[in-house]
This record gives structure tokens, sequence and C-alpha cells, in this order.
């Protein structure tokens, strides 16, 4: 394991706290090593105070740790993402104050095409009704919509 990406996962993690996209644990974020292997923040971490101790590394296939750490309880939506699409190498589950505040509202009512840097960047955005987090339910419901949208939205969550 090349301990300079772990530096710089860690690098992103903590920018991602001091930016105010998550409050205290309330954030987990992963990388793709390669096409078996990923880093996640482990559980009941900090992303602003992210260490290198702090990363476990899984198996994409069914997000089971391959290293001494406990990874999130997201690990199954992280690995499934990371498994429904190529392209994407990098998941963050985040609840800053104003995703929050938008997951609230009824889908229906919140047109987001503000500037056309959203539409144009980000498409269509995926709503996914409130099921607990770290749950299989949550993780199935976020592999069945990640294969259509690029950010999704859990009602009243984030």
């Amino acid at each position: 394991m090349d301990n300079q990406r772990i530096l710089d996962f860690v690098s992103a993690a903590n920018d991602i706290g001091n930016y105010g996209l998550v409050r205290g644990s309330s954030g987990n974020l992963s990388y793709r090593l390669d096409d078996e292997t990923m880093l996640i923040s482990a559980s009941r971490t900090w992303l602003a105070e992210l260490g290198p101790d702090d990363v476990a590394i899984c198996k994409i296939s069914d997000g089971t740790a391959i290293n001494a750490k406990r990874p999130s309880v997201e690990t199954s939506f992280h690995a499934g993402a990371l498994r429904q699409r190529d392209a994407i190498n990098v998941v963050l589950h985040f609840q800053s104050t104003a995703a929050t505040a938008i997951a609230c509202l009824k889908p229906d009512t919140y047109d987001f095409n503000l500037i056309p840097e959203i539409p144009y960047y980000i498409g269509s955005i995926g709503f996914i009704p409130y099921i607990r987090p770290g749950s299989a339910e949550l993780a199935e419901a976020v592999n069945d919509k990640i294969t259509q949208h690029d950010l999704l939205i859990l009602a009243n969550h984030g």
C-alpha cells in the first residue's frame, strides 16, 4: 500500500471537515484504490480530524475490511456505488447544514437549476425517502439510484 495515497486521502478528508461539509462525525468518505480495493474513513471518526490510523482498507466486492480498522457503517453503499459505476472514484456522504435543510424539503418544491452549472456539472439529482443510516435498505436504495444520478439526497438527512 502506497502510504502517500493514504496521506492524500486524509488531507482531502480534513479539508472536507474544515470546509464545513460535515459536522462532527456526520460524514464519511471513500476512495477507489484500484478495481478491487478502496479506502474509507473508519467508523466513528471525524473527517476534520482524520489521521492515517483512521482509514480502513476494504474490498469493493463486498465492503469487507482487509486491515485492522472498522470501516464506516455506510461502507455497503460506498462499495456499491464503486461497483455500479466504474467512473466513480470517490464517494462523499455528508450532511452540511444546507444539505440537511434541503433534504427536509419535498423534492418537487425545490428547483436546483438556480445557476447553469448545476444541471451541467451535476445533472439530475436523485431523491431517496428517509431510510435508517447504516442499514442494508439504505445501501440498496443508494445502489439503485446511483446508476442514474451523481448526487443523491436522503430525505430529512442530507
